[in-house]
C-alpha cells in the first residue's frame, strides 16, 4: 500500500534528521496515513517541504504531508500526548499535482472562507479551532436552516427533544461508540474522577428517553430529533 510505504519513509526521514526517536504507531488506508511519534524537537508544517523532498529521494515516492496535530497514546486522555503527522502518498508526480490542484480548489470552496467572506461567522484563537462564532447575519441563516430541518422532520413524524452536550463515558461504552471511535472522542474528566464525553451522535441519548418509562408496541414507531 502506497500510504503505508509513505509513512515508513517519513519515519526514516525523521529518524535520519533528528536521530533515533520513539515511534508509537503507523496507521494507513487508501485515503491517507498517520505517523504517531514522540520527539523533543519542535516540528511544524514549515518542515513539510523538506520532509517531502527527502522522502522522494529515499523511496522515489511522492508524498503530500497534510497536517500535524497532537494525539493521546491509544486515544486515552490519561496517557501522554504525542505528535501525529498525516499525509498521502502517490506513485507519480502527475497524481501528486492533480491532488494539489484539488486542494487549491477546495480552499476556494472552503466553508470557513465563504463564511468569513459573507460575514456569517468568525473564529478566535482564544476559543480554539473548529469553534465558530455566528455573527448576526450567520445566526439568521442558522435559525432558518433549523426551522427547515424541524419542518421536514415533523412531516415524517419526528418529535423534537433536547439533550445535554455531555454524557458519562459509560453511555458510549454501552452503545459501542467508545470502542469504535476511541481516538476521535472528546473526553472531559471531573475533579471527582468521572469521565464524560462530548456527544458525537444523538442516538445514545435518545435511547435513554425511550427507556425512561414503560412503552407499548402501539406507541411505535417513535422518532426523536434535535436541531441544535
Amino acid at each position: 500500500m502506497l500510504n503505508q510505504e509513505g509513512a515508513e519513509l517519513l519515519k526514516k526521514v525523521i529518524n535520519k534528521k533528528y536521530g533515533k526517536i520513539e515511534f508509537e504507531k503507523i496507521t494507513a488506508d487508501e485515503n491517507e496515513f498517520h505517523l504517531d511519534f514522540k520527539i523533543d524537537q519542535n516540528i511544524g508544517e514549515n518542515d513539510f517541504n523538506e520532509f517531502e523532498k527527502e522522502i522522494q529521494k529515499e523511496g522515489n515516492l511522492y508524498v503530500k504531508l497534510l497536517r500535524i496535530s497532537g494525539v493521546y497514546i491509544d486515544g486515552d486522555i490519561k496517557n501522554e500526548m504525542i505528535n501525529r503527522i498525516s499525509g498521502k502518498a502517490f506513485a507519480s508526480k502527475e497524481e501528486l499535482n492533480k491532488f494539489q490542484n484539488f486542494l487549491e480548489d477546495a480552499k476556494e470552496r472552503d466553508h470557513r472562507k465563504i463564511g468569513r467572506d459573507l460575514d456569517l461567522f468568525c473564529f478566535s484563537d482564544f476559543l480554539g479551532a473548529g469553534l465558530p462564532l455566528y455573527t448576526p447575519r450567520g445566526t439568521i441563516v442558522k435559525d432558518e436552516l433549523q426551522k427547515q430541518i424541524e419542518k421536514i422532520c415533523r412531516k415524517y413524524g419526528f418529535q423534537k427533544v433536547s439533550c445535554p452536550a455531555l454524557a458519562n463515558i459509560s453511555l458510549f461504552e454501552t452503545s459501542g461508540h467508545a470502542q469504535k471511535f476511541n481516538d476521535e472522542l472528546f473526553r472531559v474528566s471531573s475533579p471527582k474522577g468521572h469521565e464524560f464525553v462530548l456527544k458525537p451522535v444523538q442516538c445514545p441519548h435518545h435511547t435513554q428517553i425511550y427507556s425512561s418509562k414503560i412503552r407499548s408496541y402501539k406507541d411505535l414507531p417513535i422518532r426523536y430529533m434535535e436541531s441544535d
